[in-house]
């Protein structure tokens, strides 16, 4: 009865180690919720060409970028930016970095608008320095653009290191919520969460009838020993 026992933990330990593989990145994020759309006709003119978000697979209205950014361990580190189109006023979204935990960085992310690039000398020479994407596609709906911040955050005992510190690989996400409760990549794993449940529920109470009924059983045969 042991053996099954072992066995039934050994499966459940399986299946969380499966699950814990999808944790295997560092993330930051940002939530926020789709701005209005801005009427000035000189808005679209500000960071036209910067690198924007593409499809992903990561839901069907999710949109992504992988890039590599360079990072510094001088002051707040090396500003990157990236377009953020196709906002549906009002609507929760998530927009996340993620990047190898081999790789340790401090990230920091700021969302402004359109109009708050144009209002900010600071920002809009950020954007219109930054360097320039050709692929440019136009979606419908509101705008934001988003400021990464990338400080190299480790020690290393090689001076080449430290003088120049490594590009690190990134996935930057924009996941659109559900309902605006839940993020829609969220939704193809929700039925494997409640299934683990269930079967962790099934197996803690065969495993709990199992060891009481054990117990029931020594303590009878050791009762009847005496």
């Amino acid at each position: 009865m042991l053996s099954r026992i072992f066995r039934a933990i050994a499966y459940l330990a399986i299946v969380l180690a499966c699950l814990l593989q999808l944790a295997a990145a560092n993330v930051e994020k940002e939530i926020f919720l789709g701005p209005p759309a801005s009427t000035d006709p000189d808005v679209s003119l500000a960071g036209h060409l910067v690198p924007q978000l593409a499809s992903s697979e990561h839901c069907s209205n999710c949109r992504a970028i992988r890039t590599r950014l360079n990072t510094s361990f001088v002051g707040k580190g090396v500003e990157h930016w990236v377009r953020v189109n196709g906002l549906e006023e009002g609507r929760r979204y998530e927009v996340r970095i993620c990047w190898a935990a081999t790789q340790p960085t401090d990230f920091t992310l700021d969302l402004f608008t359109p109009d708050q690039v144009l209002r900010d000398s600071a920002l809009l020479e950020g954007i219109l320095a930054y360097p320039q994407d050709g692929a440019v596609q136009e979606i419908s709906g509101s705008k934001l653009y988003l400021r990464v911040l990338a400080k190299t955050a480790y020690v290393s005992s090689q001076k080449s290191r430290m003088e120049n510190p490594e590009p690190v690989d990134v996935d930057i996400i924009l996941d659109p919520y559900f309902l605006n409760v839940v993020p829609e990549s969220l939704l193809k794993i929700i039925p494997i969460i409640v299934m683990v449940a269930v079967f962790a529920w099934w197996v803690g109470g065969w495993i709990h009838r199992a060891l009481l009924d054990f117990a029931v059983k020594s303590a009878a045969a050791e009762k009847k020993h005496r």
